[in-house]
């Protein structure tokens, strides 16, 4: 196997397709730092199958694209190809997967090209010339030829260092590739994994047979158990059919028994009934007059109340309108008074602030004069100290020398120049001083124009904010009263809305009472309700017949068991019905079809303008009309039974009599009659209380949607007087914040103000100190100059003069003596005055803002005693108007409090009567519904018997699978308790063995096939166990022999590379435990020339780096891969150590390809092709070949 040839395309610094072909022998690359020259190592790492960025020097896999320069744009594709001439490796294919691609390239072909791509979204493929193929393949395909990606073919940088750093566990793997049992460890491995599995699956078909061993044993338990369950089945059918046959005969005494007491209960109901009616006749008419009288007597008491609700409204309002004026009179009076005082106070208040002006200008003036004099005495002083002084000069000249005078004289002339300059210095800041006085003065005048106009707004928000705080006041008050309001309608809307849940519940339980058919015949319910979704019937009587409350019992004595008659679409529909009922056992019942004709005959009512035709004093549906006209074509309804047995002797023919109490007289002349309520009238009430209860149901809705939209209204209302709180609150907010902001802005500009002042007043002090230092320097420049000319004068008369100048000093002196005593006493009297002057002017500020706020109170109770006038005025005429109407409303009152106490006494009268009835009605009718009760009870007994008799019938039917009524009575000793006794324990018994299922059998027979089978499966993959074991043992025994060998024969090598390198010394490798050949490490020992035995980590750099290169040798003479790649392994070594270097590896290039990455200069002479990497562009790498050969 030989390296032929690398192509590179976007691999990290090679973006353009980039071909390095390989010689056989020594090719060198070479090049300067950072060009790339290690990326060709990663190149051909990376197409053997590195999965690792790190030892491709990246952090992710995508670091190996191209990631772009400034002018070529970065790969989207990763691709690496390298091709090798393979030769004949056909010993090769035994152990590798039949029909793999490896296999069959290496069978076809003696060139292989394997290539890898990787994308940059993450996608990656492998190709072997040309195939897609799995990293597996690649992998295969070189283990054990010392070829890969981390073998001890390729030597990247810092690979030696951890060479010799390495664990002696990790040495041992390239003593394993040497050895070529890499390719049997691989096996050994997918050996291990398929006996994991093999046992895994093993212990799972064990488990699985385990619990199939469970379910067979409790399987079988089941068929057994499903015998006796049959069994008991079978006797307990019998003994359900012998208490069936009892429960019959029994249900059926118990069923004529309560029949016989529902006729007695019949009887007496309808004589309660009939003596009631007579009562409740009487108590209707004293009711009517109640309410008559009490209507009168409630009109009465509501005009009354109306005028005492107007009258104690009108003696409120006089009491406010009284009220009103009082306090508007006291007001006015208070106002007037604080008017008055607050005049005089203003009045005082401006003579006080005139005096205090006129005592500020006198002040003002007397400190202008003694600034003045001051001044003057200052001065005064100056110019005799500069006398003095010169004097004292001129004396001290006229004692010295000539010298000393023309040195005094070069003095004053300095001075002279310098007093010049500070005058001219004095006088520029003296005219600076008087324009910041200027600006001061107007900065103040502006301060205090604006401190003012704040006042007057902070006033003016002050009372603002007072009136809104009282509108907002007022404004919670209504929220709350709004508020209580809701919660009075709310509750008066849960009161509503309860009513309509109580009638919704009422009406939803007759409306199921009418779709259950409740309390009709059971053929009728079962032909209504029908199966299935069919009905055989399309309506019954009771549900398309509308009848008034009145009429209700004539319409049911004349029905009678026909308000329970089927409607029928025709005949054929009658039979079919009629059949029904008798093959199911349902009784019997009354059918009439839509499509038969009606025979009306004679008209029974014509000329008896009393008797009407009951078919037209009900409401019927218009399909359904004919059907209630056939139905009670010949009945009459009445007034009463006594027309109707005066009528009866003159009709002929078939007819029926009927009245509104429910009593009947027939052809025949049979009267029925009584107070008994059938169930028919029952029937007919259900509709009627549906129908009202419907239209109780519309108007207590239309009630809750009043009641909900006056919620809604008073809600709004609240929520509107809370929005317009809330902007009231937010008003008085802003106006507090306003006011203080005004406030904040007052004492701002009041600071600013004295700022300005102490400014003004600073720019004074230091105006009349530049004046007077501006004086001084004019005086002692004078002085200066009048002393040069004496100076001049005394350069002749200096003698003759001492004396004269002696006695003008001691003149000067007194003098000056004299004006400090007058300086100190103006002084004194200059800061008095000014002091006075500074307290004039704050109580003038304060005065006048005193004054402005005065004057504002003077204008706000002018137009408060204006006001209080107005409204004084119109409260006195209002208390007039309504004194006047509260005297005509109380006559009103009290001609209504006479008629209300008449009508009272006639509404007591009458109640005695009605409550003397309602007592006789309350006894009846707690009679009549005591028997009614009875009645009720007595039905649904009935009813239930029935239930239970069904009931009996439909579980016979199930159970034993023929008719109650054919069930045979068997004679039996045994009692009913003793029969059930022991149907208990046979049920018991059934219950305790359980319910099994019929396929109880089948799924037996199926689950003992399957654990059948899984026993044979175990006993295949135990002996699959058995051949992977030896496979494996067969394995390592080979592994260990090759690796023996392998380490012999790389030690002799290695003893002998070692002097070769170092020059001498000896070298030698070490098993760290010899007694287990299987995990064994390898230590490496070297001894140097002229030291003694050491371990490598004990040795220098270069001698570590000699140490693992002498191993690379040692591994290559024994097994030479076919190629071997160095990246800087020389990088260490000196130049001696590099030519002993290099004599081995031309040594090797004669069985092996190398490949040098270098940057000696002696390892480049040695090289038979050279490859030059540069970067012509920033971050592109270029290749260059040169042959040397």
């Amino acid at each position: 196997m030989r390296l032929k040839q690398l192509e590179v395309q976007g691999f990290k610094s090679f973006p353009h397709r980039t071909v390095v072909a390989f010689a056989p022998g020594l090719t060198a690359i070479v090049g300067p730092n950072g060009c790339g020259k290690s990326n060709v190592v990663d190149a051909i790492r990376w197409v053997l199958g590195e999965q690792s960025p790190r030892l491709l020097r990246g952090a992710q896999m995508d670091d190996v694209l191209f990631k772009g320069s400034d002018q070529v744009p970065p790969s989207n594709v990763a691709e690496v190809s390298l091709t090798l001439e393979v030769g004949d490796l056909s010993n090769r294919l035994d152990g590798l997967e039949e029909g793999s691609v490896v296999a069959e390239v290496l069978r076809q072909c003696t060139e292989v090209k394997v290539t890898r791509r990787l994308y940059r979204s993450g996608e990656a493929e492998y190709l072997m010339n040309g195939r897609p193929c799995r990293l597996r393949d690649i992998t295969e395909m070189f283990l054990g030829s010392g070829v890969g990606a981390r073998s001890y073919s390729i030597i990247e940088q810092g690979r030696v260092e951890q060479l010799i750093v390495a664990k002696p566990e990790e040495r041992r793997v390239w003593i394993e590739e040497a050895a070529g049992t890499t390719l049997f460890r691989s096996r050994k491995l997918a050996a291990e994994r398929k006996m994991e599995r093999t046992r895994e699956n093993l212990q799972r078909v064990a488990d699985i047979l385990r619990e199939l061993d469970r379910q067979l044993n409790y399987m079988r338990r089941l068929a057994k158990r499903a015998e006796q369950a049959r069994a008991t089945e079978m006797e307990i059918r019998e003994l359900e059919a012998i208490l069936a046959v009892r429960e019959r005969e029994r249900l059926s005494e118990d069923i004529a028994e309560k029949e016989r007491k529902l006729g007695e209960l019949d009887a007496a109901l309808r004589a309660a009934r009939e003596r009631l009616g007579e009562v409740e006749c009487s108590l209707d008419q004293y009711r009517t007059k109640e309410r008559d009288a009490l209507a009168a007597w409630n009109e009465a008491k509501q005009q009354r109340m109306r005028l005492d609700v107007e009258v104690e409204a009108l003696v409120q309002q006089i009491a406010l309108a009284q009220r009103e004026r009082q306090e508007g009179a006291v007001r006015r009076g208070a106002v007037e008074a604080e008017l008055e005082a607050t005049q005089r106070q203003l009045a005082n208040l401006r003579e006080h602030r005139l005096a205090e002006a006129l005592r500020r200008g006198e002040v003002a003036r007397a400190v202008l004069n003694l600034e003045f004099l001051l001044g003057q005495a200052l001065r005064a002083y100056k110019i005799e100290q500069v006398k003095l002084a010169s004097l004292q000069s001129a004396l001290s000249a006229s004692r010295d020398e000539e010298l000393q005078l023309r040195q005094q004289r070069s003095e004053l002339e300095n001075q002279a120049r310098n007093l010049s300059r500070t005058r001219d210095d004095l006088a520029r800041a003296r005219t600076l001083l008087s324009k910041e006085i200027q600006d001061a003065s107007a900065q103040l005048s502006a301060t205090e124009l604006e401190l003012i106009r704040h006042r007057s707004r902070s006033f003016k928000l002050e009372l603002e904010l007072a009136d809104l705080s009282h509108l907002r006041d007022c404004k919670l008050e209504a929220v709350e009263a709004l508020k209580r309001e809701l919660s009075l309608v709310r509750k008066e809307k849960d009161v509503v809305a309860d009513e309509v849940l109580r009638m919704q519940s009422r009406l939803e339980t007759l409306e199921e009472l009418r779709r259950r058919y409740e309390g009709f015949k059971p053929g009728v319910q079962k032909l209504m309700l029908g199966e299935n979704g069919t009905r055989l019937a399309r309506a019954v009587v009771a549900d398309v017949i509308q009848v008034p409350a009145d009429l209700e019992r004539a319409v049911a004595a004349a029905l009678g068991e026909l308000v329970q008659c089927l409607i029928v679409e025709n005949r054929e529909g009658t039979l079919a019905a009629v059949r029904r009922l008798k093959e199911e056992g349902l009784g019997r019942g009354a059918f009439i079809a839509l499509g038969d004709p009606v025979n009306n005959g004679a008209r029974l009512w014509d000329g008896n303008g009393d008797m009407k035709p009951l078919a037209e004093l009900v409401t019927v549906k218009e399909t359904y009309r004919p059907v209630v006209e056939r139905l009670l074509a010949h009945v009459a309804l009445v007034p009463k039974l006594e027309d109707a047995l005066r009528w009866q002797q003159s009709l002929h023919g078939d007819y029926l009599l009927v009245t509104p109490a429910g009593e009947t007289i027939d052809q025949r002349g049979v009267v029925t009659g009584g107070t008994e309520q059938s169930l028919g009238e029952e029937f007919l009430a259900r509709g009627r209380r549906v129908q009202e209860l419907t239209e109780q149901l519309h108007q207590k809705n239309s009630e809750l949607q009043e009641k909900q939209k006056l919620y809604d209204e008073v809600r709004r209302r609240a929520e509107a007087e809370e929005q317009a709180l809330r902007q009231l609150e937010q008003s008085v907010r802003d106006c507090s914040v306003q006011l203080l902001s005004l406030r904040k802005d007052i004492d701002r500009f009041a600071a600013a103000r004295k700022t300005v002042m102490d400014r003004i007043e600073h720019a004074v002090l230091e105006l009349r100190r530049v004046h007077e230092q501006l004086a001084e320097t004019q005086l002692a420049l004078r002085s200066v100059t009048e002393e040069l000319s004496s100076l001049s004068e005394l350069d002749v008369t200096v003698q003759p003069r001492r004396h004269v100048l002696e006695q003008q000093a001691e003149v000067v002196e007194k003098r000056s003596e004299l004006l400090d005593r007058q300086i100190r006493d103006l002084e004194l009297r200059l800061a008095t005055q000014r002091e006075r002057h500074e307290a004039l002017v704050r109580t003038l500020t304060r005065l006048e803002q005193e004054e402005i706020a005065l004057a504002e109170r003077q204008r706000s109770l002018e137009a408060g005693i204006r006001d209080a006038l107005e409204k004084t005025n119109e409260a006195g005429r209002t208390l007039g108007d309504l004194s006047a109407r509260r005297s005509q409303l109380e006559q009103d009152l009290e001609q209504l409090r006479l008629a209300e106490e008449r009508h009272q006494r006639m509404v007591e009268e009458i109640g005695k009567e009605r409550l003397a009835a309602e007592k006789e009605v309350q006894a009846l009718a707690g009679q009549v519904e005591l028997y009614r009760e009875g009645k009720m009870k007595a039905e649904l007994e009935v009813v239930e018997l029935r239930g239970q008799m069904e009931h009996l019938r439909q579980t016979v039917q199930e159970r034993c699978g023929c008719a109650l009524e054919d069930l045979p009575t068997r004679p039996t000793e045994e009692s009913d308790e003793e029969l059930r006794g022991k149907l208990k324990e046979l049920r018991s018994f059934l219950e305790k063995i359980g319910t099994v299922g019929s396929g109880v059998m089948e799924e037996l027979r199926e689950t003992e096939e399957r654990a059948a089978f899984l026993r044979t499966q175990r006993a295949d993959l135990e002996q699959s166990l058995k051949d992977v074991q030896s496979t494996i043992e067969r394995l390592e025994r080979t592994s260990r022999g090759k690796f023996l060998t392998t380490l012999e024969a790389v030690q002799r090598e290695f003893s002998a590379v070692v002097p070769r390198l170092f020059g001498g010394g000896e070298g030698r490798l070490v098993l760290t435990d010899p007694n287990d050949l299987a995990n064994s490490g390898v230590e490496i020992v070297v001894r140097p020339p002229g030291k003694r035995l050491e371990a490598v980590g004990l040795l220098s750099g270069g001698e570590k780096a000699l140490a693992a290169v002498a191993l690379i040798f040692a591994l290559f003479a024994w097994h030479p891969s076919p190629f071997c790649i160095l990246d800087e392994v020389d990088a260490p070594l000196d130049d001696a150590n590099v030519a002993r270097f290099m004599e081995l590896v031309r040594e090797m290039s004669q069985n092996s390809q190398f490949i040098v990455i270098t940057h000696n200069k002696r390892t480049m002479q040695a090289a038979h092709r050279l490859y030059g990497v540069t970067m012509q562009q920033p971050g592109v790498s270029t290749l260059l070949a040169v042959e040397l050969r």
